[in-house]
């Protein structure tokens, strides 16, 4: 049995779907969820992609800093923790 339903280009857990089609959309008047749903992660995914990849950029500064203060430290018989 497949784990996965296609939902247009989505692929959804067989669960997840079940959950979602069977206890919250009876009775939300919401048409072509499903539909919506990926239109919206399509247009949400590059600015998604730009975000991840700000955050690694500061975490590599954060790492970068941390190391270079960790050498300071270390240099001075200073223990950091």
């Amino acid at each position: 049995m497949d784990r996965y339903v296609s939902c247009g280009n989505l692929k959804v857990e067989n669960l997840f779907y079940d959950f979602i089609n069977s206890e919250v959309l009876p009775g939300l008047g919401v048409q072509d969820f499903w539909d919506k749903f990926e239109r919206l992660i399509e247009e949400l995914t590059p600015e998604n992609k730009a975000l991840l990849k700000q955050r690694d950029d500061i975490q590599n500064r954060l790492n970068e800093c941390g190391i270079e203060n960790m050498s300071h430290l270390i240099q001075r018989n200073i223990n950091p923790f």
